[in-house]
């Protein structure tokens, strides 16, 4: 079956008069004014804040890929950090930072984690927590692929569980 939804939009929001998106480029809602699909498994993900494209990322709600992957997201106020956990694995990011911790469960008794940099840090937008899509894909082993001429990622996940 074919489904069919009408791609995501990543608009810039907001642009002052005389300025264009990539004249904002440290303003979290700035990105390019392109169209975006998300499409994990085949399967198009629909977010409530459209996914932006900032230093050549592309950031979408984490909040809505970890679920689409069949994980469990907690969101802590206090250190503005998320965290996803699916089966015995976790990924760990916090606002602001530059860095990803993923964490394995070793024998079922204790977290063994590596920590690796990312090229964008999360940001809030419109309170949701946007983070680089193929950072936080990958971390839960998916496969990730891009097509610029359609705007189009596709997420490969043989372990989803939605």
């Amino acid at each position: 079956m074919c489904l069919s939804l009408a791609p995501i939009m990543a608009f810039a929001k907001d642009v002052p008069a005389g300025k264009t998106p990539e004249s904002q480029p440290n303003n979290p809602v700035y990105g390019s004014s392109v169209q975006v699909t998300i499409l994990l498994n085949g399967k198009t993900v629909i977010f409530d804040q459209a996914p932006i494209i900032k230093n050549g990322r592309t950031l979408v709600p984490m909040r809505a890929v970890f679920e689409a992957m069949g994980a469990k997201v907690e969101w802590d106020v206090n250190t503005q950090t998320i965290t996803a956990t699916r089966g015995t694995r976790k990924v760990i990011a916090q606002i602001g930072s530059t860095t990803l911790t993923k964490a394995n469960l070793a024998g079922g008794f204790s977290w063994q984690s590596k920590s690796f940099d990312i090229d964008v840090a999360p940001q809030i937008v419109n309170n949701r927590t946007l983070v680089p899509l193929r950072a936080v894909a990958e971390s839960f082993d998916a496969q990730v692929q891009w097509d610029g001429a359609t705007q189009t990622v596709t997420i490969t996940d043989a372990n989803a569980t939605k």
